[in-house]
């Protein structure tokens, strides 16, 4: 069989520096430290009002909360009388009704 030889035309370059990601790294990892001189912006993002507007309707911000049912649950439990044995044997019977 006949040995081929290299083929000219570019591929006799090799690459001694990083490129890409890595370009500017001395260990060619982690973007711990940018190479002197190079100042790093900052990211932003803009959020149009329909992308809002969406986003509220997937979360479910329209919906109407009873702040007044919220705030009694909410001081019933801060005072240790939300928990009785009545809502808890309510809670048993929903728990096995729905494993049936």
């Amino acid at each position: 069989m006949t040995e081929v030889g290299r083929i000219p035309g570019g591929n006799e370059v090799l690459r001694t520096q990083p490129v890409g990601r890595n370009a500017g790294r001395s260990d060619g990892q982690g973007r711990e430290g940018a190479p002197a001189g190079i100042e790093r912006g900052q990211d932003t993002v803009d959020v149009s009002d329909v992308a809002r507007a969406a986003a509220a309707r997937l979360a479910g911000d329209d919906a109407d909360i009873r702040q007044d049912l919220v705030d009694r649950v909410r001081s019933e439990i801060q005072n240790g009388e939300y928990e009785t044995p009545v809502r808890i044997a309510g809670a048993v019977d929903n728990i096995l009704d729905s494993l049936s």
